[in-house]
């Protein structure tokens, strides 16, 4: 039952980092990036659509958690390649308590949007995370161009 779809979910987070890290090595984190952010919210969207289908609910699992866990590897990747040594662990840190707000904060979110649309609560929930995700991506492109992400986004010189 619930059990197993979340197996999928975790193998997904578990199994699918080794290729994601493997396409962000070929085409730039920045790509990757918004790739997962893309997949984490197209998951969103199909998790209600799906229904009870217990094989296409658990692939949908298995490659949301995939893009859901990768956000965190892509961002580590991003700290090694944008930070020196010195600010190596600041940066970690950085990620680590974005890590941990979202942790402690998405499932208190998502009990009372679920409480208040029951059928589509985690949906609207991760709905607007991804688009806060890509708010600050554009304005972080905008804002600092020497920032851009590897391979997305060029600026004239």
């Amino acid at each position: 039952g619930v059990t197993a779809l979340l197996r999928g979910f975790g193998a997904g987070g578990t199994l699918l980092q080794i290729p994601l890290g493997w396409s962000a090595d070929r085409a730039g984190f920045g790509r990757a990036q918004l790739l997962t952010a893309m997949v984490v919210g197209a998951g969103a969207l199909a998790l209600p659509l799906v229904g009870h289908n217990i094989w296409l609910l658990f692939a949908v699992l298995f490659v949301w958690g995939g893009a859901a866990g990768g956000m965190n590897t892509l961002a580590v990747i991003e700290v090694g390649q944008r930070i020196g040594a010195a600010g190596m662990s600041t940066g970690l840190i950085a990620v680590a308590l974005a890590y941990t707000v979202g942790s402690v904060s998405g499932p208190v979110l998502t009990g009372w949007a679920t409480a208040w649309f029951p059928d589509r609560g985690l949906a609207i929930v991760v709905a607007v995370a991804v688009a806060m995700f890509y708010a600050v991506w554009a304005a972080t492109a905008l804002r600092f161009p020497q920032l851009q992400l590897k391979g997305v986004v060029t600026t004239r010189q």
